[in-house]
Parts: C-alpha cells; structure tokens; sequence
C-alpha cells in the first residue's frame, strides 16, 4: 500500500514538475526498459560488439524520436539550427553501429551476434515506440500522459489491497 501511495506521489510530483520531467521520466524509463531487455540475451564475451552495436543504434533512435520531439518546441535559435542536423547525424550513428557490428563479427560466434542483433532490433521496436507514443502524447495535452498513469497506480493500489484482504491466506 506504501509503494502504491509512493507511486501516485511520484506521478504528482513530476506532473507538478511540468512536461521536461515527464519528457525526462520517459526518456530514463526507455533507456531502463532497453537495458533489461538487453540483459535477457546472454553473449559470449568475445562477442561484445553486438551489444555495442545495439547501444548505438538505441541512442540513433531514441535522438530521432526525441529530438524531433523537443528541437521544434524550443525556442532558441540553436534548436533551428540543429533539427536539418537531425537525420544526419541519426543516419551516421545508424552506419557506424553496423560497421562495428561487421567487424566485430566472430567465426565461432555468428550465430549469437546475428540473434542479438535481432533481439536489438526487436528490443528497439518495444522500448522506443512505446515511449515515443508517451512522449508524443504528453506533448499533445498532458492529461493523456497523466490519467493513463494513475489509472494503473490506482489500479495496482487496489489490486494489492483486495488481494490481501480477500485473498487466500
């Protein structure tokens, strides 16, 4: 019931904070989802460059995503400049993550390295579109970030309640 209350509270709290910190929450909840995602792939260590190759086109992704989100909304003039930077630079991370997938690619380890590659790829789909559909929809009016988020608090609240008063003992 505390980690219920401490969750509305932590929700309060960044909404009272405004839309950069939901913006900031989301972006660490991506990363945090990319991480655990990665850690259920298990590698051989002479194999190492996949998962860099796969950290590298996580970051390609997310500064498309996030950057398309926040450049037009900022008001200064080195956001004008940087957004036909965007795409560029997005592509170049893009092409340097696969030429170091490529030569770090391993005999024995073939196999593996293409399977997390895929598993990267996949794990890019669900961590980042997920997130970028939140972020995108906080931007559109922070109601639609904020009542999706308490619903599932108050839901996991009450859950929690009712199972322990009426659940098996």
């Amino acid at each position: 019931l505390v980690s219920g209350f401490s969750l509305l509270g932590l929700v309060w709290a960044m909404v009272r904070a405004g839309l950069g910190a939901c913006a900031i929450m989301i972006a660490l909840m991506q990363f945090a989802i990319m991480a655990v995602l990665l850690k259920l792939k298990p590698l051989p260590t002479a194999a190492c460059g996949s998962k860099v190759s796969a950290w590298m086109l996580f970051g390609a992704v997310m500064l498309v995503e996030h950057g398309r989100l926040w450049l037009p909304k900022c008001t200064c003039s080195c956001a004008a400049a940087l957004l036909p930077f965007l795409t560029p630079a997005a592509y170049a991370l893009i092409v340097a993550a696969l030429l170091l997938f490529v030569a770090t690619l391993r005999k024995p380890h073939y196999k593996a390295q293409f399977d997390t590659l895929g598993f990267a790829i996949g794990a890019l789909v669900l961590a980042v579109a997920q997130g970028g559909a939140m972020a995108h929809s906080a931007f559109e009016g922070l109601i639609w970030f904020v009542m999706p988020a308490m619903l599932i608090a108050i839901n996991d609240i009450f859950a929690y309640y009712w199972g322990r008063t009426l659940g098996k003992k």
